[in-house]
């Protein structure tokens, strides 16, 4: 399988360029139709022509130094945003200057010209992935379901794949038993070496751990409030006030390190996002995307009988609409007089 590299994307998908600006043009009804970009940050850079998380202008929202990304955003303020037109204008600077990937900073470092003309605004924006210990820990209750909802449909010709499904999961709970408890193991035996063979150093740790502890429960407050179905002014400003906090309890015990991208990313942009789509990033990430697509297949065979594609796709749209945890922002209408 080809690697998804700016030149394998390139190739894959340049020849849709057309298709996808004519379908963001398209009208229906009173609706413009809008393409929404979706994947990680690595491919979001590629696809529109950035250098790579590791370059000294590493943001996509943005055009923000990545020695600045250390002052609070309290302090230095929030940077020239970018957009698709100064993207195409940086690389159009640096195509002119002969592609001098040397000194691509000082052209915010777009290095290619962007696969798909996609306004920033309409990107799938941040990831909200699951442990696969975690996944892989509830594999069998899930496959427990799974198997009884084929008895009910199929009677006794699923025991043969019942019991194979049930079989496959008890062996990939037992794997993650094992393995948690070889950590477990592992991590117990370190400690009791530390507190046996280097008692000095153990008042340094316990001062680490609190530290860690502090600050990882801050940011737990944030991942709270960012994750959920629904944000609301409420939420919102206590997401204002816990991002500071967070940020500030990091720079404070770690003052010599980096500030990740990722990290700029919740500082700067994560309340410009929530104010503006009033969803957790859950629903606004890779896997959010891929549960609506599942959510619409699910849908699909309540309609299955309708011939008209296009009312049936109406009614799926309505449908998950009502169902959203997104609605209750939405004033009802007045009842009309009779």
């Amino acid at each position: 399988m080809a690697g998804d590299s700016t030149y394998n994307l390139h190739v894959a998908l340049d020849r849709y360029k057309l298709q996808v600006n004519k379908l963001q043009g398209m009208r229906w009804r009173d609706f413009t139709v809008k393409v929404f970009l979706c994947g990680d940050y690595d491919f979001y850079g590629k696809m529109y022509g950035l250098s790579g998380a590791s370059g000294c202008y590493p943001c996509l929202f943005c055009t923000i130094h990545k020695e600045d990304m250390k002052i609070p955003l309290s302090v230095r303020g929030y940077s020239p945003t970018r957009s698709l037109q100064s993207i195409y204008e940086n690389y159009s600077e640096y195509s002119a200057a002969g592609f001098p990937r040397k000194d691509a900073q000082f052209y915010s470092n777009c290095i290619s010209e962007p696969i798909w003309d996609i306004p920033l605004d309409q990107l799938q924006r941040l990831q909200a992935a699951k442990s696969e210990l975690e996944v892989a820990k509830h594999s069998k209750e899930t496959t427990e379901q799974l198997a009884t909802y084929m008895v009910l449909l199929y009677g006794e010709q699923s025991n043969v794949v019942t019991q194979y499904l049930l079989q496959q999961a008890e062996e990939q709970r037992e794997s993650v038993d094992k393995l948690i408890s070889s950590i477990e193991a592992l991590c117990g035996a370190m400690v009791a070496t530390a507190l046996r063979e280097i008692p000095s150093i153990l008042s340094d740790v316990m001062v680490t751990a609190t530290t860690f502890r502090s600050i990882l429960a801050q940011f737990g407050r944030c991942h709270e409030l960012y994750d959920g179905n629904y944000i609301n002014e409420y939420n919102a400003s206590q997401l204002a006030a816990a991002i500071p906090s967070f940020m500030e309890s990091f720079r404070r015990a770690f003052p010599k390190a980096t500030t990740p991208i990722k990290m700029h990313l919740l500082e700067d942009h994560a309340l410009q996002w929530a104010n503006r789509m009033h969803v957790g990033f859950g629903l606004l990430g890779e896997q959010g995307a891929e549960s609506i697509h599942a959510k619409f297949n699910t849908l699909l065979s309540q309609y299955n009988t309708m011939h008209d594609k296009v009312k049936k796709l109406l009614y799926i749209v309505k449908q998950h609409f009502l169902t959203l945890s997104t609605a209750p922002h939405i004033t009802p209408p007045k009842k009309r007089k009779q």
